[in-house]
């Protein structure tokens, strides 16, 4: 027989349910789920005590105002031995107190305000359509007040969407979140009463931030001193104490560019927005002669799908030379069997080593990022039909050149592999060690070959659109890069569930 008290335990993830709301046009809303909620309600994502719950979290489509509407058809203290959960108190360390109204005072919620008229805070950086509408990412300093007070009052979708996610500290010094860039996706529609106004709809966001790169080799005006072993934790921090000459030159030091956090929301997933809005912020670090590269913290999986499609393509796109990286099938090898055994890859002869120096300067990509997109691209210019380990049983000495081309191509991936995890792989049998190495081997081509059959489709859908503008393809309907399918839950900033651990898998970037 079912135990009655079962009734009064649900899913939180269930029980959520989020709305944007736009008062001025009501089919603008949109209503979604969270995909996590583990650190709001417990690992177990369950809520104790309650029959038929929902918790409404309504945030104004615009301005992020929130609100928290709690229904349910039945209620008791206790469940067993597990005391009933008292949702607000949940709630209270991941929005802003003014979304709860005052209880004491038998308030309600606080209603949702909207400015008028509202525009996103910053400046617009990239425009676009998607299926008619149109989108725009706006660039703005964490110091910009209403950045500040829109980050607040969304920062739980941080733990919603962000495995192992963390917030930004808002409350820190100026001359530390300066160091801060929001970038803000929003809708944009016309007012249905009046065509001269534009209301605006959130659709996600990311974040990055400035890690100073310190040349040792060169004196500076401003050394820092480090902290002393009796400074006490009610002093300030001696970086605090840092000259105002430096607080106000940090935009003008040379900095690595880090995306921490990177959400786009359920109900623009797959349409591309998170291509546009990572296109969009790696065009802003390359025409910043400050940033050196860009880099990603602990990106997921989905995340490096998207990265590796839109990086590969800017390549090809910005710099012709990218294109022309090939694997030289043609290296001498010694012809002695021992001797050509200890031998070193001739990496300098297999790879032209000052073109990828030269692409790395104008790229501003880290050298993981880069060199992966290298590994994907000598692989591209190897024909499909080659692409066979079952052709180079030969190895070097195979008759075809593009059969040589990918047993060096697949040499080149062997000696990175084993360069980034030679702690593990020294832990290993010689046997288990070749034999973890093949296996990820296969695993990194299959991986790139989906990544260069995304590209293949993007491409197919730019050069269809074009056709299509072209009156080449009149009767058919026109497709865009919304049809693609490089747009999955983009997220970043930890990972408190990390993906099995296999050989390719590098540290932090």
């Amino acid at each position: 027989m079912a135990d009655p008290a079962r009734e009064f335990i649900c899913n939180s993830n269930d029980a959520v349910v989020i709305t944007l709301k736009q008062p001025a046009d009501e089919t603008k809303n949109v209503e979604f789920k969270p995909e996590f909620t583990y650190s709001v309600f417990g690992n177990e994502e369950i809520i104790v005590g309650y029959k038929n719950l929902q918790i409404d979290l309504s945030f104004a489509a615009d301005t992020l105002q929130a609100g928290v509407a709690i229904a349910h058809t039945d209620q008791i203290q206790s469940v067993g031995d597990t005391k009933a959960d008292v949702i607000e108190e949940r709630l209270k360390d991941y929005l802003p107190t003014i979304s709860f109204g005052d209880d004491k005072n038998g308030e309600k919620p606080a209603p949702l305000q909207h400015p008028d008229p509202f525009v996103p805070p910053g400046k617009v950086v990239h425009s676009y359509d998607v299926n008619g509408r149109k989108f725009g990412v706006w660039e703005v300093n964490l110091t910009d007040p209403r950045a500040k007070q829109i980050l607040r009052q969304m920062q739980i979708f941080v733990h919603f969407f962000i495995e192992g996610g963390t917030f930004i500290e808002l409350d820190d010094p100026d001359w530390t979140i300066e160091r801060w860039t929001i970038y803000f996706l929003y809708a944009h529609d016309r007012h249905p009463h009046d065509p001269s106004r534009t209301i605006y709809t959130f659709a996600g966001y990311s974040t990055a931030y400035r890690l100073f790169h310190l040349d040792l080799s060169r004196q500076s005006s401003y050394l820092l001193t480090p902290p002393s072993s009796q400074h006490s934790d009610s002093e300030p921090s001696p970086i605090a104490k840092l000259p105002e000459p430096l607080i106000q030159l940090q935009s003008q030091l040379p900095s690595r560019y880090r995306v921490s956090q990177f959400i786009i929301l359920p109900p623009y997933q797959k349409t591309s927005h998170g291509s546009h809005l990572y296109s969009a912020m790696l065009a802003r670090a390359i025409a910043d002669p400050t940033i050196l590269e860009l880099t990603v913290e602990d990106p997921n999986e989905r995340f490096d799908d998207l990265r590796d499609t839109n990086d590969l393509l800017h390549l090809r796109a910005t710099i012709p030379a990218f294109n022309k990286l090939r694997v030289n099938p043609d290296v001498s090898v010694p012809s002695d069997r021992t001797a050509r055994a200890h031998a070193p890859l001739p990496k300098s002869d297999l790879l032209d080593q000052e073109l990828v120096n030269c692409i790395k300067r104008s790229s501003r990509l880290c050298d993981r990022q880069l060199g992966r997109l290298v590994e994907m691209q000598t692989l591209h210019n190897i024909p499909v039909s080659h692409r066979n380990s079952k052709r180079i049983t030969r190895k070097e000495k195979a008759s075809d050149k593009n059969d040589r081309a990918y047993y060096w191509w697949r040499m080149l991936v062997k000696q990175r592999l084993t360069k980034h995890n030679s702690d593990a792989l020294q832990q290993m049998q010689i046997e288990e060690r070749v034999e973890k190495l093949e296996e990820t081997l296969e695993s990194v081509v299959v991986g790139y070959q989906k990544c260069l059959e995304r590209c293949d489709r993007r491409v197919a859908v730019v050069v269809s659109s074009k056709q299509a503008v072209n009156g080449a393809d009149r009767k058919g309907k026109r497709k865009s890069m919304e049809d693609g399918d490089d747009d999955v839950v983009m997220v970043t900033n930890g990972s408190a569930r990390k993906r099995a651990r296999v050989v390719d898998d590098e540290d932090d970037e």
